[in-house]
């Protein structure tokens, strides 16, 4: 006997409208925590992210914009990160920012997590951190890491004391696209260095290959970044020139690296997105009808085809359709004006048990988009004995 299941990837909405809400004030302040492995292997390394990090953001944001903590060695732990978010006292003018560099992997039931001090103590979760970045009622969630999505790899040898004292000149002003990315967006961005299955790789002269990436992407002027033109730029800008930039340093980097005798058996390093947040400082236009929609993402990771039955909550009439294996399958519904978000209902083929999901929320003129749900749920095969 067989039958399907879903589980919840930890990923959250990345919901948001074409345009830019106009209410939202800039953030008042970012606060900066850095979350930086040296109690590992890959302590002259994430040392350059860290020192990399530093600079980018302390050169470039006024001092009474700017809080920035650090931990570093045993200090880096769960219990700690976790604390630090439930005493940390800000509001919805705040931004957060929570960088990570150091060992990672993802769990096949608690998905992706940070392995600090070589496992010798428990894995941060990513959705633990996230989770209680949001519980703090910040206006902008941030979380940008650079880590494995599997098992990390190094190459070289160790360059200690490749590090400085970082004392960047005090900042006059933000820096345009750091304004635009840190302090004119609202709800949750969430960016790892490396696709699902994937290392995060760096060596120990120039530190991650995602990190000295990102660090070049956020200091490029606004006219290089804004491809839509309005002279802005979204995190849904930002991205997909970051991931295109790390995959591009990447390959030459993995080439020189090879040609020098390393291991490298990678052909690529694709960063991914969880989600992407939501710009302010605009508004739809006057004739646009914006709506408030409940989005669901289901990926067939089952290795077959799969048939189920859905229907929203607030709907009587069960729909049917199948899936091919490895494929996606989204659905949304609109919610009515003042009414809470349906619930999405599943029954698959050969099961008995209705399945209620939790929907995301996705806001905006016309019907969501392709990948406007920012949770998905995975379908899986589980076999049970006669």
């Amino acid at each position: 006997m067989r039958s399907f299941v879903l589980a919840a990837l930890a990923a959250l909405v990345t919901g948001g409208p074409p345009g830019r809400a106009a209410d939202p004030p800039p953030a008042r302040k970012l606060h900066v925590l850095l979350a930086i492995d040296t109690g590992s292997d890959l302590r002259a390394s994430v040392l350059l992210d860290q020192e990399r990090m530093e600079r980018v953001f302390k050169a470039n944001i006024p001092a009474d914009r700017l809080a920035f903590q650090t931990l570093t060695g045993s200090k880096l732990t769960s219990e700690n990160v976790l604390a630090h978010y439930r005493g940390l006292k800000v509001g919805p003018d705040d931004a957060l920012l929570f960088f990570y560099a150091g060992h990672g992997a993802k769990d096949p039931d608690k998905g992706n997590a940070f392995v600090p001090q070589l496992g010798k103590v428990p894995p941060v979760y990513r959705s633990d951190v996230r989770e209680a970045m949001r519980k703090t009622g910040a206006g902008l969630v941030v979380l940008l890491t650079d880590c494995c999505s599997t098992h990390s790899k190094l190459a070289g040898k160790p360059v200690y004391g490749a590090t400085r004292p970082v004392t960047p000149a005090s900042a006059t002003g933000i820096h345009p696209t750091i304004e635009h990315l840190f302090f004119r967006h609202r709800g949750v961005v969430d960016i790892t260095a490396a696709a699902d299955g994937e290392a995060s790789w760096s060596d120990f002269k120039d530190g991650g290959v995602f990190t000295r990436t990102l660090g070049k992407q956020l200091l490029r002027p606004i006219a290089e970044l804004d491809t839509d033109g309005d002279k802005f730029v979204s995190w849904k800008e930002f991205f997909p020139v970051l991931k295109k930039e790390s995959e591009g340093t990447f390959r030459s980097w993995s080439a020189r690296m090879r040609s020098a005798g390393a291991d490298v058996d990678q052909s690529t390093q694709r960063p991914t997105s969880f989600s992407l947040g939501e710009p302010t400082g605009g508004a739809p236009p006057p004739d646009a009808t914006v709506g408030v929609y409940a989005v669901i993402c289901l990926v067939n990771e089952s290795g077959e085809a799969v048939k189920y039955k859905y229907r929203w909550s607030a709907r009587d009439e069960w729909q049917t359709t199948e899936m091919a294996s490895g494929k996606r399958g989204e659905h949304s519904a609109p919610r009515a004006k003042g009414a809470d978000l349906p619930r999405f209902e599943i029954l698959f083929d050969g099961n008995k048990t209705v399945i209620e999901l939790e929907a995301d929320t996705w806001t905006g003129t016309g019907a969501p988009p392709r990948g406007a749900a920012g949770r998905e749920y995975p379908i899986l095969l589980r076999k049970k004995d006669k």
